[in-house]
């Protein structure tokens, strides 16, 4: 309960914690994901689960 009550009234936003260059990389994925040059997220597991 106490885990939780930290969670539901701390106030921080953890994308102002991020570095800038964290920051414009996912916003440039977000950008190709919305132009439909993502991959689904099935097909890029495979590549790591399998190396």
């Amino acid at each position: 309960m106490q885990i939780k009550t930290i969670f539901e009234t701390e106030k921080i936003d953890f994308w102002n914690e991020l570095p800038d260059k964290v920051k414009q990389d996912v916003n440039e994925a977000l950008t190709q994901s919305k132009a439909g040059l993502g991959k689904p997220h099935n097909e890029i597991m495979k590549i790591y689960l399998s190396a």
